[in-house]
């Protein structure tokens, strides 16, 4: 293991404090809530993201699932806009497999 690998915990606090840093980070999301994905608890509330402009844009947006939903291998992905709802519906194949949807339950694969 090389010597810089332990630096970079503490290159991640120096940054952390960043307030550029801060505006980007991405908060925890948690890829089931509800049978809501990608989404979390944000002071009791669920919170729903767009998962095409994450994956897209590499913007995390809020969605509003009362208006852009679809429903994809038993969980209801949301949406900010009817346009990415399109997108995401046009790229579900007919065995329910659609390259938007998080590998392996959403976690990194690594960790």
């Amino acid at each position: 293991m090389s010597r810089n690998i332990s630096l970079l915990p503490l290159l991640v606090l120096a940054l952390a404090g960043s307030p550029a840093l801060a505006a980007r980070q991405v908060p925890d999301a948690i890829i089931n809530n509800d049978g809501i994905g990608f989404s979390r608890i944000v002071d009791g509330q669920l919170v729903a993201h767009d998962l095409v402009a994450a994956y897209d844009d590499h913007a995390i947006i809020e969605a509003d699932c009362a208006a852009f939903k679809a429903k994809v291998q038993g969980v209801s992905w949301c949406f900010s806009s009817a346009a990415n709802a399109r997108t995401f519906e046009a790229a579900t194949q007919e065995n329910g497999r659609n390259h938007y949807l998080p590998f392996v339950g959403g976690h990194c694969a690594r960790a």
